[in-house]
């Protein structure tokens, strides 16, 4: 064997650890298990026989809690939430107090309104009128589910529905001022629609007869097409009599 087959086969000694052939998101799969064995940072607590103290606790504080109590503490969070513009977190909070069963309904009204103001803020007029309905259905004389309807039946052009629910809220408080600025909002509304309405119906009109007008010059310009070929005809055969 030369020199040279000796040093390429004697390899050098490989320094250090060797290279993983773990990939990154296998890393990432197994972080996540071992921190859903931390009860801090369970995502859901495991049914199992075994005892863990700290499970149990956690099971336990959880149980423990009067529903009302979870709920208006769900309830401060998302108005927490609300404050800070935090229309979507917020509405996720109301929700998940709105699952726990209670006889509070003055709670319940509460959490429908405000759960009602934060979709107003995201534009889900919808869902607006489907908490302010049924917090009316709890209590008919809740003034805010009321203003909230409006606004949201505004937002769709109904201003009917907003006319309704303004004059059913000044029939519980007439002093209101926000109801009052709300139902002459509405008055405009209904001005511009309907302004809206007849400027569309201008325009139909003036295109209508600017088309009647074409038809009409197209319809007189054949007759006199047609008018001429039978003179020049006309007197073609009088000049062959003659």
């Amino acid at each position: 064997m030369s020199a040279e087959e000796a040093a390429t086969s004697t390899s050098a000694p490989i320094i250090g650890p060797a290279p993983s052939t773990v990939t990154q998101d296998e890393r990432t799969k197994q972080l996540l298990e071992d921190l859903e064995k931390i009860p801090l940072f369970m995502t859901h607590l495991p049914d199992s026989d075994e005892p863990n103290l700290a499970v149990e606790a956690l099971k336990s504080l959880a149980s423990d809690e009067p529903p009302l109590e979870v709920a208006t503490n769900l309830k401060t969070e998302g108005n927490d939430c609300f404050k800070r513009g935090k229309f979507t977190e917020a509405a996720q909070y109301y929700t998940k107090a709105l699952e726990y069963d209670h006889d509070d309904k003055s709670l319940k009204v509460s959490l429908l309104i405000n759960r009602a103001a934060a979709n107003l803020e995201l534009q889900n007029y919808g869902m607006v009128l489907h908490d302010c309905a049924d917090a009316l259905r709890i209590r008919p004389n809740t003034v805010k589910a009321l203003f909230r309807s409006a606004k949201a039946c505004i937002a769709l052009e109904k201003f009917e529905e907003a006319t309704e629910c303004c004059k059913w809220g000044l029939s519980i408080e007439p002093d209101n001022k926000e109801l009052a600025a709300l139902q002459l909002q509405v008055d405009q509304a209904i001005a511009r629609h309907e302004r809206r309405i007849k400027e569309r119906e201008e325009r139909k009109r003036q295109k209508d007869l600017i088309r009647e007008q074409i038809k009409q010059a197209i319809e007189i310009r054949s007759d006199l097409v047609f008018d001429t070929s039978s003179d020049k005809k006309k007197r073609t055969e009088d000049e062959d009599l003659a």
